[in-house]
């Protein structure tokens, strides 16, 4: 099936002058072959996507450019194999343009996006670096799913090493993800969790669990678990190790962890 992904097909296919429904079928089937699995990387790279997306990413239709960075996000699911055409592509900088996309859905795949180039190495992290600061932003978003992917890429961005961790902390990054897992908000969502007869608590990508998840990975480096411990961030995650909800208790338990150890 990807035998259909030639290079001069794909080119014609993502001509950003093609009407946007065009456009938007053929990310969203090199998209899907990209989620399926890693071995239909190779074929996608000959056809060029890189190339072609970059200019989609300032494409005036908002469906062209959120279905841009879902592609790219799915380009970087399951390994590393195209960071380095990312990088000599220059698409970073466009991608990030889109955290302060007008569109919502836009703003979430931006997020899910950048997310995934800093998942599997540091190798992009220097390009990534701009990322925080609206990254950071996106924790007050007005979509959950747009804080909570807000909330795993800035936990991937000290995943591989803590090249990042100044940025964060210059950025605010630690006292919005606790706000984000320990404030107001976060027991609003619990709250409305409970009232849901706990169909949200099994949900593991709400914004309260993933900032859980990525404080722990910002435990993990002694920079930014200092500056989490100065703010009295222990006891606010000690108030959370008694949640009726697995998931969150898990998360506490992993952060006490790391900070212990």
């Amino acid at each position: 099936e990807a035998g259909g992904l030639d290079e001069p097909l794909v080119r014609r296919l993502l001509r950003p002058g093609n009407p946007p429904s065009v456009l938007v079928d053929a990310l969203l089937a090199v998209s899907q072959l990209a989620r399926l699995s890693q071995r239909h990387y190779p074929a996608i790279a000959r056809a060029a996507v890189c190339d072609s997306t970059t200019r989609l990413l300032s494409h005036e239709d908002p469906g062209v450019r959120a279905r841009s960075c879902n592609l790219l996000g799915n380009m970087c699911r399951h390994s590393g194999y195209f960071y380095e055409h990312i990088a000599r592509h220059g698409i970073l900088d466009a991608l990030i343009a889109r955290c302060e996309d007008s569109d919502k859905t836009t703003r979430k795949f931006a997020c899910f996006a950048i997310g995934n180039a800093g998942f599997h190495s540091d190798a992009l992290y220097p390009e990534l670096r701009v990322a925080v600061p609206p990254l950071v932003r996106l924790l007050g978003d007005e979509e959950d799913k747009t804080r909570a992917n807000a909330a795993a890429a800035l936990g991937n961005l000290v995943r591989n090493s803590a090249a990042l961790c100044g940025d964060l902390v210059r950025a605010g990054a630690l006292e919005r993800l606790v706000d984000l897992a320990a404030g107001p908000q976060a027991a609003a969502e619990a709250a409305r969790a409970e009232g849901a007869n706990g169909d949200k608590a099994g949900d593991g990508q709400s914004p309260l669990k993933i900032a859980l998840f990525s404080l722990g990975n910002l435990c993990t480096h002694r920079e930014c678990r200092e500056r989490l411990l100065a703010q009295g961030f222990e006891q606010k995650i000690a108030a959370m190790a008694g949640s009726p909800d697995p998931s969150v208790a898990k998360y506490v338990a992993r952060i006490q962890n790391k900070i212990r150890g």
